[in-house]
């Protein structure tokens, strides 16, 4: 009988535990989990504090003894794994509740105690009893049993602008919160994207009424917590405060016992979810594995911890099975915006110094006339058509164009396959021509060099190299949405009978609002004997949040 012990109870250790029951029905199987439950909607847990998720036992997914009855494994909470001997196969748990300590060994360790949150060693931290972070349904307890005490919160501040900090901001302020404030050390939020999507997630934020301080650092706690010091010396009240810098993996145990840990600080693993040692696997946040390219990642999401899971039962159980790599797939809701984005952004590939190129387009989620909103999606591809990443921005539905190019980069289509993608149209879900579809289509021109575009941030420096900027909107969008200043209007409409209007030897940078009318007027011009001619990418709307929104 094999036994097979797992640290851990998350979403990868839980699914690891299933998969073994389901592969061997005669396996001891016993997990241990550090904190206070057991398989448990940790990305719900922001929705408790606005009362989306009314109910604290909705975020738990199964009790130890649930899961005992249905899948036969044990599952030990509040015990925590605090050493590892190797050439016994032995490991030492402490029971954080009384204290006890005793020893377990194994056939098969699986190593799924996910990267705890990280809390700086801040001067007045210490003495503060209202700061929290977010982590495990145990922070809710003791957030809910905060309030209890001291009332309802006037002030919250959030310290660091990850997912799981914005998603508390947006949660408190639909709670009734007067004054939320996200701090963040970066020049932007949503480090998944470029800045030219995150203007969108800022924008969203900031008209709920959501104060963002960018570019600003943490100094020290006062006054026993209601006093946040930066490191400018600015001083902001607070009554609750969330640590949301990020997470580290404990690795140390496993370090002293030969297990490799990786240039990402996370157990190196290999495609079958194995360390270095023979019987050991890692998955998870803990687990250091690879992208698409072969290149080291940690990347603390579900879906590929989910997924590492089944890989690691299976190699176990010797099934041919393995991990093809995490490709970074991720998305948040902020109010009604959506931002989802999947592999490199450019920052990263201007880094790495890879060569690209990009598109940006927008097209509606379905007809307009049936409520249609736009989605804008950016498209970084090599010179051969290769995908290296994608975002996306726009309202819900927008994450399953991510999905889609998910599929795509896996199958190492290019962008000359997404012309070819067909949907399911019918006009009250989709549009008949998707904004897959027109990436796709505008990727392919670019690499044929059929027509040129700039994008947001080459307005200013076009315009100090002498382009003249050509908005073919209605007289009636100028007035409604504004216009980018010293730019001249001819609807794109009227552009052929009105072209001698405009001068044959001048540079041209056209744009409408989204793009596609003025990728018609490009063509107009070019077929004219326009020479200079480029197409905003993303059009006026995209500008414009760019302008207001990128750097706070």
């Amino acid at each position: 009988m094999k036994k097979i012990v797992i640290i851990g109870g998350g979403a990868g250790g839980a699914g690891a535990a299933a998969k073994c029951r389901r592969l061997d029905e005669t396996a001891q199987i016993t997990v241990y989990e550090k904190s206070g439950f057991a398989s448990y909607s940790n990305c719900g847990l922001p929705y408790y504090f606005s009362h989306k998720i009314k109910n604290f036992d909705s975020l738990i997914l199964n009790t130890p003894e649930a899961l005992k009855t249905n899948y036969n494994f044990d599952v030990f909470v509040k015990h925590e794994v605090f050493a590892l001997d190797v050439p016994t196969k032995t490991i030492k748990v402490r029971n954080l509740l009384t204290g006890t300590e005793f020893s377990d060994n194994y056939d098969v360790l699986i190593i799924a105690a996910g990267a705890p949150a990280l809390r700086p060693n801040i001067p007045g931290l210490a003495e503060s009893n209202n700061v929290f972070s977010l982590k495990t349904p145990d922070d809710i307890l003791a957030v809910d049993e905060y309030l209890k005490k001291h009332g309802e919160p006037e002030d919250v501040v959030i310290v660091g602008g990850g997912f799981i900090g914005v998603e508390i901001a947006e949660n408190f302020k639909i709670r009734g919160v007067k004054n939320v404030t996200i701090i963040d050390a970066q020049d932007q939020l949503f480090l998944t994207v470029d800045k030219d999507i995150a203007a969108w997630g800022h924008k969203a934020l900031l008209e709920k009424g959501i104060t963002l301080k960018l570019q600003k650092s943490l100094a020290s706690f006062a006054d026993n917590g209601k006093t946040i010091v930066l490191a400018d010396g600015e001083k902001i009240k607070t009554d609750l405060t969330f640590l949301t810098i990020g997470v580290r993996p404990e690795v140390e145990i496993y370090r002293q016992n030969g297990i490799v840990i990786g240039t990402t600080g996370g157990i190196k693993t290999d495609k079958y979810q194995a360390t270095n040692i023979k019987d050991i696997y890692a998955i998870g946040d803990i687990a250091e594995t690879f992208d698409l390219a072969g290149n080291p990642v940690r990347i603390a999401l579900a879906t590929p911890a989910s997924r590492q899971a089944i890989v690691a039962a299976n190699h176990i159980y010797q099934i041919n099975d393995e991990y093809k790599g995490s490709q970074g797939t991720n998305a948040i809701s902020i109010f009604e915006t959506t931002i989802a984005s999947i592999g490199k952004t450019e920052k990263q590939l201007q880094k790495e110094e890879i060569k690209y190129h990009k598109v940006v387009v927008a097209k509606q989620n379905k007809l307009g006339l049936l409520g249609g909103q736009f989605i804008w999606l950016k498209l970084l591809f090599t010179k051969e058509g290769v995908i290296l990443g994608a975002q996306a921005v726009g309202p819900e539905s927008t994450e399953k164009r991510i999905t889609y190019l998910a599929i795509v980069m896996y199958a190492k289509q290019t962008v000359f396959d997404l012309v070819e993608y067909q949907v399911a149209y019918n006009p009250v879900v989709d549009n008949s021509f998707d904004v897959i579809n027109m990436a796709g289509r505008a990727g392919r021109l670019v690499l044929e060099e059929s027509y040129q575009i700039a994008f947001v941030e080459d307005v200013e420096t076009l315009l100090e190299q002498g382009w003249t900027i050509l908005d073919v909107r209605k007289p009636g969008e100028l007035t409604a949405m504004g216009q980018i200043p010293g730019s001249i209007n001819i609807p794109w409409d009227q552009l052929r009978y009105r072209i001698k209007e405009l001068d044959l030897t001048k540079k041209y940078l056209v744009h409408c609002r989204s793009g596609a009318r003025s990728y018609n007027a490009t063509l107009i011009l070019q077929a004219h004997g326009f020479k200079k001619v480029k197409n905003l990418a993303g059009g006026y709307e995209y500008w414009m949040v760019y302008q207001q929104y990128h750097n706070l």
